[in-house]
Order: structure tokens, then C-alpha cells, then sequence
């Protein structure tokens, strides 16, 4: 039958073309996949590649260890000489008792003080009838940021400092983050930590009141970030100061703004002028 043949014949070439299109697809994608293949090839060899899978390597690896932070040396395998704690002058707390009364200040701590001032001040360190009332309070202010900053080893000490930047590796994981925090913290000489308790329990007071003083966690980090956690290497270079700089200055944010769940507090009296009012935090790691 012609109609039947016709039929037939126009089905045959529909098949024909299914099959060629087919074919073609399958061949696109052979192709398509193919070149991916060799893309991924080259990108395994070229040195970039190889450092970034070098880099998540590295941080499934230290993801891994911090589990447990069971690599973290104790305190006591510390040996080197910072371990018999820092201490600062009276003036120190002095400096604290008065800048409460100027919390409110705008800029403290950000804003420069008169240099000229700052040198005279700096002068009367030690003298017992040093009067801070007559000073302005960002002349003090700046005071209390040299004594941190000419330290010869760091409140957060050198020990610390390569630990420190290995949060990165943590993520955005701030429970993780918090608790690694803590066990740096208790790698610290017990009177570097009563220092920092002091510090960071006025600078919380500070960030409190950022509302109106224009300094919040972030800035008073910034500020702080470089007269608390330094490497022990002068030679750094500035590129490596500044990469290492936002993950530095997070770690103090974090203790400003958590100060009450990083130190427990027992307020205790004595009669020593070196502490605030009369009266010390006395800090212990939270565990």
C-alpha cells in the first residue's frame, strides 16, 4: 500500500533524526565534559590551585585538631620569661578610676590627645601626688594606651600570637570561636588576666555607652588591638601586620563585648590604691 509505505517511510526519518539528535546531544556533552576534565587538569597543576587545596587541607586538618583543643599548651609548658606575669603602675588603675567619670566622652580613646600634655603626664608616672583631674581626659586616655603598648611582652603574650590567628580556621562558628578564646586566655600569667579583666570590664562599660561616645566594640578593638596581641618579630613585615590585623582586632571585639563570659567575678575588697575604688575583679577562666 503507498499510504501505508509513505507512513512508514516518514516515521523511519523521524526515528533517523531522533537518533542523530540524540547523538549529537550525547556528543555535546562528551565534549563539554571532556573539556571540563582538562580544565580541572590544568587547574590541579597550576600553582594557585595547589595552594588553595594545600589551604583546605590545612584547616579540615586544624577543624580536626581543635575538636578538642587537646594541642593547646598548658600554661605551665610555657618557659619563657613572660611567664612570671606582666605589671603595670598605680597609675594604671588610677587612669581607669578617673576616665569612668568621662565614659561619655566622645572619640575617647579614638581621638589624640595634646602631645605635649601626653609627654608631661607620662613624666609623673611614679609620683604620689600626680593630680589626673587636671589633665584632659584623652591626654589620659592616651596615657593609658602607651603603658599597654611599651610593654615588653603583650598582656595576650607572644606564646598566644600564631594561636590567635588560627581562629580563622573556626569559621563562623562563635560557640567554637568563644571556647578557643577561653583556652587562649588560660595560657596567660594569672596577673596578665587580672589586668585584662580590669581592662576589658571598662572597656564593656565603654561600648555600653556608644550611643554617645561614638565608640563602639569595633572601634575600641581597633584601637586596643595592637597594645594587646603583637608578634614577638619586630621584623614583620607591614603587609603581614596588616593581614593579620581583622583577625587580631575580632578576637578583641570579642572580649570586649563578652567580657562577664570570659572572667568570673568575685568582687572583693582591699586596701591597695593600685585597684579601682578600692576594689579588684578577681579573674578566673571560666571553664
Amino acid at each position: 500500500d503507498p499510504s501505508t509505505r509513505v507512513r512508514t517511510s516518514g516515521m523511519t526519518s523521524i526515528s533517523r533524526l531522533k537518533r542523530m539528535s540524540l547523538s549529537l546531544k550525547a556528543g555535546f556533552k562528551n565534549e563539554a565534559k571532556e573539556k571540563e576534565e582538562n580544565q580541572l587538569k590544568k587547574e590541579d597543576t597550576s600553582p594557585d590551585h595547589l595552594k588553595k587545596q594545600k589551604r583546605k587541607s590545612s584547616t579540615t586538618m586544624m577543624l580536626h585538631r581543635l575538636s578538642g583543643f587537646g594541642h593547646l599548651p598548658k600554661k605551665s609548658e610555657l618557659v619563657e620569661s613572660e611567664d612570671s606575669g606582666a605589671s603595670v603602675p598605680d597609675e594604671f588603675y588610677k587612669m581607669l578610676v578617673c576616665l569612668q567619670e568621662h565614659i561619655q566622652e566622645e572619640g575617647i580613646f579614638r581621638i589624640t590627645g595634646n602631645q605635649s600634655k601626653i609627654q608631661e603626664l607620662k613624666s609623673h608616672i611614679g609620683e604620689s601626688d600626680i593630680q589626673l583631674t587636671e589633665y584632659d581626659p584623652h591626654v589620659i586616655a592616651g596615657v593609658l594606651k602607651g603603658i599597654l603598648r611599651d610593654m615588653k611582652v603583650p598582656l595576650l603574650t607572644f606564646e598566644i600570637y600564631d594561636w590567635c590567628l588560627a581562629i580563622k580556621d573556626l569559621g563562623y562558628d562563635e560557640n567554637l570561636r568563644r571556647t578557643y578564646i577561653r583556652k587562649l586566655l588560660g595560657m596567660c600569667p594569672e596577673t596578665n588576666l587580672q589586668i585584662l579583666d580590669d581592662l576589658f570590664g571598662f572597656l564593656s562599660q565603654v561600648n555600653d555607652q556608644s550611643h554617645i561616645n561614638k565608640m563602639t566594640a569595633g572601634n575600641l578593638a581597633v584601637v586596643f588591638a595592637p597594645c594587646l596581641l603583637r608578634a614577638r618579630d619586630e621584623t614583620t613585615s607591614v603587609s603581614k601586620m596588616l593581614d593579620d590585623a581583622p583577625i587580631v582586632t575580632s578576637i578583641i571585639e570579642t572580649l570586649i563585648v563578652n567580657h562577664q563570659l570570659f572572667f568570673n567575678h568575685e568582687l572583693h575588697a582591699t586596701s591597695s590604691s593600685s585597684n579601682l575604688n578600692g576594689t579588684i575583679w578577681k579573674s578566673t577562666i571560666s571553664s
